[in-house]
């Protein structure tokens, strides 16, 4: 969680369950979506709750479901920015537990590519 502060994040992709949803919505101030990516095996599961001391402060979404409910939406062309710069996506890379993580950050341009597994 100190990477999470320290880096300021806003937004949160993790493994679901990988972190305590109570503890990172209270101790990261700064974050304001948690998109959690929930193996096939625990779908089944409500992974969407958010504790009810965060009011409408975090969002909580599983990927899966955002996959599927946008589909329809997506575009095959890119669409035009005009005069907004996306800002950097920030990863926090740990190798091991206990062991203090690595930082990196991507920006518009170095480039990013995401690989899934089987998460959508």
């Amino acid at each position: 969680m100190k990477l999470l502060q320290q880096t300021n994040a806003d937004c949160l992709i993790a493994n679901a369950g990988s972190l305590p949803l109570a503890d990172l919505c209270k101790n990261v101030t700064s974050l304001r979506s948690i998109t959690w990516v929930v193996e096939k095996t625990s779908r089944h599961m409500d992974w969407t709750g958010a504790p009810d001391e965060t009011g409408d402060k975090v969002t909580v979404a599983v990927w899966h479901s955002l996959i599927e409910e946008n589909v329809a939406k997506a575009r095959t062309d890119l669409l035009e920015n005009g005069d907004i710069t996306p800002g950097p996506v920030t990863q926090v890379w740990l190798k091991k537990q206990g062991v203090p993580g690595e930082v990196v950050e991507f920006s518009q341009q170095v480039g990013l590519l995401i690989l899934t597994d089987d998460y959508g």
